[in-house]
């Protein structure tokens, strides 16, 4: 069919064309909470875990902090100034 068929088509029905472009879902878990808070939660989680070794928390709120602790750990790891860093951010919470 040509496309001006299917717009006359449309047009009769009141359906118009859409110009806009397939939404794809958002990456990441926003937890029902604004960016600050998620990110101030995933700091108190990560220090909690840190200072304690373990955590109570849900399996959402664990999947979504581990990416966050496993890059604080690799740099932790390296032993440069970005490890005073991660030592500042932890006792600072503690």
């Amino acid at each position: 069919m040509r496309r001006e068929a299917i717009t006359e088509r449309l047009a009769a029905t009141d359906l118009r064309l859409k110009g806009e472009r397939m939404r794809h879902p958002s990456s990441g878990r926003t937890l029902n909470r604004r960016s600050g808070s998620r990110i101030a939660l995933a700091r108190a989680q990560a220090t909690a875990l840190f200072w304690h070794g373990r955590i109570k928390t849900t399996i959402t709120k664990a999947e979504n902090l581990q990416p966050f602790v496993e890059k604080l750990i690799t740099t932790a790891r390296r032993g440069d100034a970005v490890q005073e860093t991660f030592i500042e951010l932890v006792e600072d919470e503690g």
